[in-house]
């Protein structure tokens, strides 16, 4: 604050009415808790902090910020988008009214989910790369998504890569690996499925490490089917996590788990559907279908047998709204991978595809 201490600091202001910014918080998290609750127990003394993480101070009140919003479809404008063409503007980008890179730039700041750090960094390569070109790379996120400038130092260089593991680093091992395993999944996950991935046998240590990952921002809240919650990952924190998962040579065993879990649902749907349908099962099939496909997919890769493809294909016997011709396809995709497979298996496979193309 510019005084030899906080106490000399609030002799100076003499009482008047003060909001003082503390910016940055989690590099010193405890010392700036320690900080805040000395300058808030004074009168008229506010105090805005920034973190990453909650202060824990006495008084504290946590608003979460989350991204910038993105463009529709419309591409029509969004602070997400004007994000991107203000800093590509900055960097001297020349393609600012082409209507194809404008599109391009719409995508990209799509795919980063409007984190803005990002976008600033995707908006500074533009000086050498069309957005339809850097478009084309963002599955090298982390390594794309970093300040070049040679003469930055370590300080000063800003890249996505750091500032996510600057929040994976402080949380304890079971935290981490909980992080690692839910990045397995983009489209989030509910608190089953989070438990399945976990490997916890406490279902209350799941919650608290949830609670943890949260609380440092690596995961966040969405709202889910009926009032539901599902945990979820902003795409440039998942890159990160998915780079952990096979650096620490866990992703054989967690996308074992979530095919798993998945066929456990499978198999209470078939149970289930068995005399009739319901909507509410109905329901239930549409909220776990994204992970009906990705399990799917996972299993068509990793399986040595189709058992577990095959179960996890009978929920499409339902009347779902879901595209029939994405179900056929797969159904014939699962038949082809294993074509020496038992009768029974390649019989269900054809069931299934008759079945869709009926509906």
């Amino acid at each position: 604050l510019g005084h030899p201490s906080a106490e000399a600091f609030l002799v100076g202001l003499d009482g008047a009415s003060t909001l003082i910014v503390l910016d940055n918080c989690e590099h010193l998290s405890a010392e700036a808790a320690v900080l805040a609750t000395s300058l808030i127990d004074q009168p008229n003394v506010n105090v805005l902090a920034t973190s990453r993480a909650p202060l824990a101070a006495p008084g504290e009140y946590v608003v979460q910020l989350g991204p910038l919003p993105v463009p529709g479809d419309d591409e029509a404008a969004a602070p997400a988008l004007e994000l991107f063409l203000d800093r590509a503007a900055t960097a001297g980008a020349g393609w600012l009214q082409i209507p194809e890179q404008r599109a391009a730039a719409a995508e990209i700041v799509r795919r980063l989910d409007g984190v803005p750090l990002a976008i600033e960094l995707a908006a500074a390569r533009t000086r050498v790369l069309a957005p339809s070109d850097l478009l084309t790379m963002l599955p090298r996120q982390l390594d794309l998504l970093a300040d070049n400038d040679a003469d930055a130092g370590p300080g000063a260089r800003r890249d996505v890569r750091s500032a996510v593991h600057a929040s994976y680093e402080p949380i304890g091992p079971a935290g981490q690996r909980m992080f690692r395993a839910l990045s397995l999944v983009p489209q989030g996950v509910d608190l089953e499925l989070a438990h399945a991935l976990s490997g916890e046998g406490d279902e209350l240590a799941t919650l608290d490490l949830l609670t943890e990952l949260i609380d440092q921002s690596l995961i966040y809240t969405a709202p889910g089917a009926a009032g539901s919650i599902v945990y979820r990952m902003l795409e440039p924190v998942r890159a990160f996590g998915n780079e952990q998962l096979d650096l620490m040579g866990d992703h054989s065993e967690v996308a074992d788990r979530y095919v798993d879990a998945v066929c456990e649902f499978a198999n209470r749907i078939v149970v289930a559907t068995a005399t009739s349908f319901s909507a509410d099962l109905l329901d239930q099939i549409a909220q776990r279908y994204l992970h009906l496909l990705q399990a799917i997919e996972i299993a068509l890769e990793i399986d040595d047998t189709p058992s577990r493809c095959y179960r996890l294909l009978l929920p499409f016997y339902s009347p779902t709204k879901a595209p029939r011709r994405e179900q056929a396809q797969l159904a014939a995709r699962v038949r082809d991978r294993w074509p020496d497979s038992p009768d029974r298996f390649r019989a269900a496979a054809y069931a299934i595809m008759a079945h869709v193309a009926l509906w």
